[in-house]
């Protein structure tokens, strides 16, 4: 007798479980609807990713073969520049630091790769940049140089301009301040 009641107990609880999973479920269903409407009644998107309200950077580009708005004089584009010389250029800012600027300029160098660093890295001890991090390989012909000045910090990459080549070298410089 006990066994018997114990397994009446036991479908009595298992059909009170999904009954209970069954409200859950509808409430979620229907909670997430109405959040959706509510989304789409307000003038906003109920996505999240890109194109929504997300921690994505505001990009503003620069025009065409020119600095980034506000690029610091200070920080030089070493090598001779030839024209088409700066390839990418532009400023960014966070939205979860709005008040620090970002900006990147990638660009053709004359210098080769082992110059380029050689320079970007006399170029940081004269002007006072602290050494964060950094390296050269002569083997890849790739280097970079993470330097910090107060608030600013710089990296630089480099590399060679193209694989068949040992003249001249890619730079990509960012800076955040």
């Amino acid at each position: 007798m006990d066994i018997k009641q114990t397994m009446g107990e036991r479908n009595v609880l298992g059909r009170w479980q999904t009954i209970l999973y069954a409200i859950i479920g509808i409430v979620i269903i229907v909670g997430g609807l109405w959040w959706v409407i509510a989304s789409y009644r307000s003038g906003q998107s109920p996505t999240v990713g890109p194109g929504s309200n997300s921690n994505f950077p505001t990009v503003e580009p620069a025009p065409e073969g020119q600095l980034p708005a506000e690029w610091p004089s200070t920080v030089p584009l070493l090598g001779q520049l030839s024209q088409g010389a700066i390839v990418q250029s532009q400023n960014q800012v966070s939205q979860s630091a709005p008040n620090q600027k970002e900006s990147l300029v990638v660009f053709k160098s004359s210098f080769t790769p082992e110059h380029a660093y050689l320079a970007y890295q006399q170029w940081a001890k004269n002007n006072k940049w602290v050494f964060d991090n950094g390296a050269y390989t002569a083997m890849d012909q790739t280097g970079f140089l993470s330097l910090v000045q107060g608030t600013e910090s710089l990296m630089v990459t480099i590399n060679p301009s193209s694989a068949t080549s040992s003249q001249g070298s890619s730079v990509t410089l960012y800076l955040v301040r």
